[in-house]
């Protein structure tokens, strides 16, 4: 903080009454010299201004003074004195007010500089203080709302209807369960009942990155990509090194690279390696807290069975080539692409349709793998 070139107005008043106070003396005491007594009364402003208000205002009580020493005259010289010492006897006191006022104001601007530093720091603590109260007395009325919310035993409405929260989170994460064609309507509900607006997306991991499986709450101009390269940060974090992230976590943000608020990956039920990572793009900031990552676990626990399922998938590229030739598929594990050729099967099997085998005697003959 930069320090006034001027001293304050008071200083220059005081100075301005004492100078006065001594040249009344001087005119009222006709027989008393002023300029001939010891110490002498200039001392006064000089020792005042420099001990209360510093450096600046002492140089001017100093300059005061030292022009009303030379309006009262200067003592004749002495026979046999030099020129020297003689000047040294007459500005020698205009001297010594300088130096004491540079001396001691100096120590006055360190204490003042040490004052200021310990107002700012009080205004500060008071004002953290002020707000921590503040944030306390609110979270206070927000707990004894939730528990007047809990104790009251409140609903929810749901699709028209009325449901407890518990039971209306429970129904929309039921369709995660079941299989993967209703993974869509699963997040779906989610983004409904469980974080109303929230988007989110499910991704399949390959050796090469990830892609989209399927999304909910995405908006027609999404800003977020649908294929992660292996070299991808968030690829890295969630399948090379296996840990959630979240925006609210110190350099997850980085790593999320604007892809999201939070991210987690989706262990495989049976050997838990990284098959998925389910994605939360966009949410309402009341359900982004320190625990997001924990909640988006819980439903990647959920999604896994879905998500590593053994599935057909059909490749008609063969056939817009050679009409006549047989329909090539693809049979995949866990969304991970291995290339086989149709053998046996009666009839094309639809994209993302599952495999169904009622009798063991029934099951087709084993694929071959293509050359």
């Amino acid at each position: 903080m930069l320090h006034p070139v001027l001293p304050p107005p008071q200083a220059l008043i005081e100075l301005a009454v004492l100078m006065a106070l001594i040249a009344v003396a001087d005119w009222a005491l006709l027989g008393l010299d002023i300029a001939a007594l010891e110490p002498s009364p200039y001392w006064l402003p000089v020792l005042l201004l420099s001990l209360q208000y510093g450096t600046i205002a002492g140089l001017l009580a100093a300059a005061a003074a030292t022009v009303a020493h030379v309006l009262n005259g200067f003592p004749e010289q002495s026979i046999g004195e030099n020129l020297f010492p003689y000047l040294l006897r007459i500005w020698a006191l205009p001297m010594l007010w300088i130096g004491v006022a540079l001396l001691l104001g100096q120590f006055r601007l360190r204490q003042i500089e040490v004052k200021r530093t310990l107002r700012r720091d009080l205004e500060q603590r008071t004002t953290e203080a002020q707000t921590l109260a503040g944030y306390a007395k609110d979270l206070e009325d927000r707990c004894r709302r939730l528990e007047r919310h809990v104790s009251s035993g409140q609903s929810i409405a749901v699709n028209s209807g009325r449901m407890p929260a518990s039971l209306a989170a429970l129904d929309a994460l039921l369709p995660l369960t079941r299989s993967a064609s209703d993974l869509s309507a699963g997040l779906d509900g989610i983004a409904t009942t469980v974080m109303p607006g929230a988007a989110l997306s499910v991704f399949a991991v390959t050796p090469a990155g990830c892609g989209l499986v399927v999304a909910s709450g995405w908006p027609e101009t999404a800003p977020w990509t649908s294929e992660l390269q292996a070299s991808h940060p968030l690829y890295r974090a969630l399948a090379g090194e296996r840990r959630s992230v979240s925006i609210l976590n110190r350099g997850d943000e980085a790593v999320l690279s604007n892809e999201g608020l939070a991210a987690c990956p989706i262990f495989a039920p049976d050997s838990g390696r990284v098959i998925g990572i389910l994605k939360l793009e966009a949410a309402d900031p009341a359900y982004l807290t320190r625990a997001t990552p924990e909640h988006l676990a819980t439903i990647a626990r959920l999604v896994a069975p879905a998500l590593g399922e053994p599935r057909i998938v059909v490749d008609n590229s063969v056939r817009a080539v050679r009409p006549d030739a047989p329909p090539p598929s693809r049979l995949t594990r866990g969304w991970r692409q291995v290339p086989w050729r149709d053998a046996g099967l009666s009839a094309p099997v639809a994209i993302g349709t599952p495999v169904q085998h009622e009798d063991p005697d029934e099951r087709s003959p084993r694929p071959k793998r293509l050359s």
